[in-house]
């Protein structure tokens, strides 16, 4: 989703919030490299209670850093895999 983002639809920045009381939404987020921006806090209300709103977003030249990086973990994991296959 981000590598469309960025590289098909140019988009400079891509941000998400969860409520606070969904950590699990937020871990999703880090792992895609976004970072923490805040807090609003009693920003939604929902079932009638006000909700807290954690902010995450993630700049195209941080992703772009981040996957430059990742592909390069690749190429060489994958050498390494081939050096290690017994030789005919």
């Amino acid at each position: 989703m981000l590598r469309h983002a960025f590289t098909k639809l140019d988009l400079v920045r891509v941000h998400g919030h969860h409520f606070m009381r969904n950590p699990a939404s937020g871990r999703v987020m880090r792992k895609l490299g976004m970072q923490h921006e805040g807090t609003r806090r009693k920003h939604a209300v929902k079932w009638g209670k006000f909700e807290d709103d954690e902010l995450y977003g993630i700049l195209e030249a941080d992703w772009s850093k981040m996957a430059n990086q990742s592909a390069e973990r690749n190429r060489d994991l994958s050498r390494a895999v081939l050096n290690d296959l017994p030789k005919s």
